[in-house]
């Protein structure tokens, strides 16, 4: 609305999921007036691209909806998940992307399900099943499909489940896996906001989002040829830590939950917490924009004919 408004030049908010960082992207976004990462780890691989970068303003959820609920009280979530008080309830959240490396997540699955038949596995699988590759047949091939639960896919292509029953879902797991790279993983801390344990990639920003689970480091780390380096996961390691996370459980007679965990996402993560941060950057912005007397261009011609050309395709 700010920039809508001419108020604003540009609040460049980029995620860097990627190891390095592309001359390409460097070329895009060196012109911004304020680049805003929103992970400590996007903070410094943009500033070893010599890249001029404001702090690092993490995304933010709303703590009236993700907080703990204890699942006893979200009987019909569970029945709908597969999930049982006697079973171990696995989460796996992630886009169908082949970036996101759900076939070596579905790889650690297996191996700890079929490696520990007596913890008694469950896996709802929160992706859409087919798109870049296929993922039921995945399931199939590793003997997945009959512990694991996907959404509609009609449902998911509308735009996803609203966000309280996603943090039911949350709440009736045992662990949250995302053991992927990601620019900030918001289902670190929508997990550990219901106090529940995350496993996640130790390359990336999860370390500064998790305090309450287990990082998995990547078993090796795929140069392509756009200039990107994608780290893949380790499927040993993730089913060692599902199992490490199912010991636990077994030790403690109940699901793992960590209050502080809870009280982290709470105290750093909450909307209003987020929004002071963003305000801050804006009235900075808006004193450069009267001390240098910034004005904001009017589109050009060409680039007029081409947003006109992008809406008739649209």
């Amino acid at each position: 609305d700010l920039a809508a408004q001419d108020r604003v030049l540009w609040v460049h908010w980029l995620p860097v999921d990627w190891l390095g960082m592309p001359k390409n992207i460097q070329n895009r976004i060196k012109f911004a007036h304020k680049l805003v990462p929103f992970s400590r780890d996007g903070e410094a691989r943009l500033r070893q691209a010599g890249l001029n970068v404001e702090p690092t303003i993490w995304l933010g959820l709303d703590p009236h909806i993700w907080h703990p609920r204890a699942r006893e009280d979200l009987p019909k979530v569970m029945m709908s998940l597969g999930f049982q008080e006697d079973t171990f309830n696995i989460l796996l959240v992630g886009a169908n992307q082949e970036r996101k490396r759900l076939r070596q997540q579905l790889e650690g699955v297996h191996l700890f399900h079929h490696g520990l038949p007596q913890a008694n596995a469950r896996l709802y699988l929160h992706s859409i099943t087919k798109g870049e590759r296929d993922l039921a047949a995945d399931l199939d091939e590793l003997d997945l499909a009959g512990i694991t639960v996907s959404p509609d896919q009609y449902v998911m292509m509308q735009g996803g489940f609203p966000e309280d029953i996603m943090a039911a879902i949350y709440n009736c797991a045992d662990v949250v896996l995302n053991c992927c790279m990601e620019g900030f993983g918001l289902s670190h801390i929508q997990g550990q906001a219901c106090g529940v344990p995350v496993i996640y990639l130790s390359e990336g920003p999860g370390a500064e989002l998790v305090p309450f689970g287990v990082g998995v480091p990547p078993l090796a780390v795929e140069t392509i040829r756009n200039q990107m380096a994608q780290p893949t996961p380790n499927p040993m390691l993730i089913a060692t830590a599902l199992e490490y996370q199912w010991r636990k459980r077994v030790e403690e007679g109940r699901p793992r939950r960590s209050e502080k965990a809870a009280q982290f996402i709470r105290d750093n993560f909450s909307w209003e917490k987020i929004a002071e941060q963003w305000f801050g950057v804006i009235e900075r912005v808006m004193g450069d924009v009267a001390k240098y007397c910034y004005q904001v261009p009017e589109p050009g011609e060409d680039l007029q004919a081409r947003a006109k050309r992008l809406m008739e395709v649209a």
